[in-house]
């Protein structure tokens, strides 16, 4: 899995239109909305194993403040809605909402993965490779 395009090259003939045309109101999941409407539009792409950038984490990265994050993501998903199936639509959406649940009341984690326990085996498994 990539963790962010930013990881990635692609061609500019191949970012999707969507990612050109839609900018976030909501700073932080551009990375996501680009990525998941390349693979949605099924681009094909290559690993490369050489380690050719080093990222550093600052603190004024969007992606340390895991409320704007789950914001901005809920706004990219709201743009893929008609990118995707409603089923991959509804479970996107189930997971952001389960972090949102689990980020106000962090106690609540065991309860909402067993309430959406799909999303739980698939985060197991792919924890485990």
């Amino acid at each position: 899995m990539v963790a962010s395009p930013g990881m990635v090259v692609i061609k500019k003939d191949k970012i999707p239109k969507i990612w050109l045309e839609n900018i976030l109101t909501n700073n932080g999941a551009d990375d996501w909305l680009l990525w998941a409407s390349y693979v949605k539009k099924g681009y094909k792409f290559n690993m490369n194993a050489d380690y050719i950038y080093t990222h550093r984490n600052v603190t004024t990265n969007f992606s340390n403040d895991e409320d704007k994050m789950l914001t901005s993501s809920m706004e990219a998903l709201n743009m893929m809605k008609n990118n995707m199936s409603n089923k991959e639509y509804n479970i996107h959406k189930r997971r952001l909402n389960m972090r949102r649940k689990i980020l106000t009341n962090p106690d609540s984690k065991l309860l909402e993965y067993l309430k959406n326990i799909d999303i739980a085996t698939y985060l197991l498994f792919y924890k485990m490779i």
